[in-house]
C-alpha cells in the first residue's frame, strides 16, 4: 500500500478514535489491523500508531490467522488492500464481513483500504467513510 494511503489511514482512524472516549494507550483496547497479503502490512500505519501510543495488533489473514468473532475487544479496526474482493469464495470473508457489520452497528472506530470500499456490495456501509449520507 503507497505510503501516503497509509498516511491518510491513520489520521482518519485518529480522527475517528479522538471522537469516541479515547483515553490514551493506558485506557484503550488495542487496534486490530487486518493483512490480507505479506505485501499489504501495516508499515507505515503500525509506526503512526506506536508514536500515538495506541496499542495495536495484527492479523495475518494471509497465513491463516483467524478472524475474531467479536469486535468488542478492539478499540478500532483496520483493513488492508490485497487483490481479493468481497464476492470471492474465501472461507474468512464471511467472517470478516459480519465482524464489520457489528461494528459498524455499534460505531466501532474503523479504516478501510480497497477492496474493503466494495463492502457496500454485501450491504455493509463504507467503514471507512461511515457518513449519514
Amino acid at each position: 500500500m503507497p505510503h501516503m494511503t497509509q498516511q491518510c489511514m491513520a489520521r482518519q482512524l485518529l480522527n475517528q478514535l479522538n471522537e469516541g472516549d479515547f483515553q490514551g494507550a493506558t485506557h484503550m483496547k488495542p487496534v486490530v489491523i487486518f493483512r490480507h497479503t505479506a505485501t499489504e502490512g501495516p508499515g507505515y500505519l503500525a509506526s503512526f500508531l506506536d508514536a500515538h501510543h495506541i496499542p495495536w495488533k495484527l492479523i495475518r489473514i494471509d497465513v491463516g490467522d483467524a478472524v475474531p468473532e467479536n469486535y468488542s475487544e478492539f478499540g478500532g479496526l483496520v483493513f488492508m488492500g490485497g487483490p481479493m474482493s468481497v464476492n470471492d469464495d474465501l472461507p474468512w470473508i464471511p467472517k470478516v464481513l459480519k465482524l464489520i457489520q457489528g461494528a459498524v452497528a455499534a460505531d466501532v472506530p474503523g479504516v478501510g483500504a480497497l477492496p474493503w470500499r466494495a463492502t457496500d456490495v454485501k450491504s455493509v456501509r463504507r467503514y471507512d467513510l461511515r457518513s449519514s449520507g
